[in-house]
């Protein structure tokens, strides 16, 4: 495992996502929270869509084709974009300020395009190592898919996403890394411990529907050699939680809401869980969807290879 905190990570910021809404305020906070405890710098950036790239050859004001060699002048769509970038990190820069303060000197990027290209190219230009990102609801069961959008699209960016909750009360001290034995959601434990509180707890939970004895003694055996080889790498508590049921999200949330979780870690969507014991276990895409749309707390989504 290469550490969050380790030497070579200096120079790999942790990035903000926001459009300026209140939001994403919990999104800043727990940047400090976790720049404070892995160091390293933080970047803000924000990403105005829809409108469209550079000017074309076709002045659309004068309505003529310029020449190749004759100077082009700003299309109304550019100046607009122009003036939408402006404005917007007027506003985000206010937002920081207002929300770490200012001895933060947080630098401040707005950019134009598709959400997920956008995204994607700042991440590999700035090999960012960790993306945090605000939650824009309450908890809700029925939510549409669409409002979810921003975060799916992120979430693709390859570096594990932190998806701050309006309950932030500061660094994470309890802490449920949801477990399925794949390798993104052992990714995910190995991440969380490295970003929440040095003499945080935290439960690896696993969800196994109704099964024989020798089944649960052999999954059992599988979660303690999970939670063996964190140990050798973490400081924090850990515990073994098994659960028996057949909705994996709907037991993990119950757990972390019986303990006042602060966080809970899973695999990203985009990996199955494939156990070598139950070949049938649920999708890790479905069950992290119901995480993002149903949790009350904060979420850390890692993918299975991501060189933190």
């Amino acid at each position: 495992l290469s550490r969050l905190d380790s030497p070579d990570m200096e120079d790999r910021p942790i990035l903000v996502a926001t459009d300026g809404n209140a939001h994403a305020d919990t999104a800043l906070i727990a940047a400090a929270f976790i720049a404070g405890r892995v160091g390293g710098n933080v970047r803000v950036f924000s990403i105005v869509e829809g409108a469209s790239p550079a000017c074309r050859e076709w002045d659309n004001t004068s309505g003529r084709l310029h020449g190749p060699h004759e100077p082009r002048p700003r299309c109304r769509t550019q100046e607009r974009i122009s003036g939408e970038r402006e404005a917007r990190c007027a506003m985000i820069k206010g937002q920081v300020a207002l929300t770490v303060g200012d001895a933060a000197n947080w630098p401040v990027t707005v950019h134009d395009g598709p959400l997920g290209e956008t995204s994607r190219d700042l991440v590999t230009r700035t090999h960012a190592r960790l993306m945090v990102v605000g939650q824009c609801r309450q908890r809700t069961v029925d939510v549409h898919a669409d409002s979810d959008r921003a975060t799916d699209v992120l979430m693709q960016c390859g570096v594990p996403v932190y998806i701050a909750a309006p309950t932030l009360r500061g660094i994470a001290r309890r802490v449920v890394a949801a477990i399925d034995f794949s390798e993104a959601s052992i990714r995910a434990a190995q991440v969380v411990s490295r970003i929440c509180a040095a003499d945080a707890r935290m439960y690896l939970v696993h969800v196994i529907p109704y099964a024989s004895t020798r089944e649960m003694e052999a999954r059992r055996r599988e979660l303690l050699s999970v939670e063996r080889m964190l140990n050798e790498r973490s400081g924090v508590r850990l515990e073994s939680i098994m659960l028996v049921g057949d909705n994996a999200a709907g037991e993990t949330l119950n757990f972390a809401d019986g303990i006042q979780a602060d966080v809970i870690a899973c695999g990203s969507p985009d990996s199955r869980a494939i156990s070598s014991q139950d070949p049938s276990s649920p999708a890790a895409d479905h069950v992290t969807q119901d995480l993002i749309r149903q949790a009350s707390c904060s979420l850390l989504i890692a993918p299975a290879l991501t060189d933190l």
